[in-house]
């Protein structure tokens, strides 16, 4: 069966729509919620966010911490409603849902049967509800959905790579990729599992691992790398991740 058929795109397309309307009905609660715990710290109290200059900040100081594509997002959401909480749990909830579309892309790419399902269990799991419900979360839900947009991306590259020859639009299916993997890296950086992840893949659509899959992950892994490298450096000399109860080996 082809993954683009009409037949296969039917019988999953209405309990998606599903899934959708019961990710909004689930988390109606949340457009009466408020500001909690440390969302002072990164939004409502965080110069870099309530100050219209501070942009500049987030992306050319340490202030940002190793999430500045999220800071950027409540820079922009402050200068459109302010302070209001119920249009940042709005765009939270949206991020899920878009989310949760996107798992489905990823699972029928794979084949896998009854994606919508699985989407669905992935979506409405109790587990969910802090990433969606807690607006500072925002960055679960935003690397989330460049995590998943890069995977369906680069799907779509190697079923298009054969067919079209690797002419220039299926190279622009990889680039964005990559771009989509650095995206939610910048988002959260305990996105660097992408690579291995992406193998995965590769190993599932396959059936069996080919050397000529390390050199089209090798891009991804170096960014997982840098960013692996900028996270622990910024934890330990900005964020005070220092002492006994942070001591680690090598290895680890």
């Amino acid at each position: 069966m082809q993954i683009g058929s009409t037949r296969f795109l039917r019988s999953d397309l209405l309990p998606l729509l599903g899934v959708v309307i019961a990710i909004i009905i689930v988390y109606q609660p949340v457009w009466h919620a408020g500001f909690i715990w440390d969302d002072d710290r990164h939004l409502t109290q965080n110069p870099c966010v309530i100050d219209p200059s501070g942009l500049n900040r987030i992306w050319t100081t340490e202030a940002a911490s190793y999430y500045p594509l999220v800071l950027s997002n409540f820079w922009l959401q402050h200068r459109l409603w302010g302070l209001n909480p119920l249009p940042y749990h709005l765009v939270n909830v949206a991020m899920h849902v878009m989310c949760g579309i996107l798992l489905w892309q990823v699972l029928r790419r794979l084949q896998i049967k009854a994606a919508w399902f699985g989407a669905a269990v992935w979506a409405l799991h109790p587990v969910q509800v802090e990433s969606v419900a807690w607006i500072t979360e925002l960055k679960n839900t935003q690397s989330c959905f460049f995590y998943l947009l890069s995977i369906v991306f680069f799907l779509r590259w190697r079923e298009d790579r054969d067919r079209l020859q690797d002419k220039p639009f299926t190279q622009w299916h990889y680039s964005t990729a990559l771009v989509c993997a650095a995206a939610a890296i910048l988002s959260k950086s305990s996105t660097v599992t992408l690579p291995a992840v992406l193998w995965l893949c590769c190993w599932w659509q396959d059936g069996r691992w080919q050397w000529r899959h390390l050199r089209t992950l090798v891009p991804f892994g170096l960014v997982a790398v840098l960013a692996a490298a900028w996270t622990i450096w910024e934890q330990r000399f900005h964020a005070g991740a220092i002492g006994n109860e942070w001591a680690q080996t090598g290895i680890e």
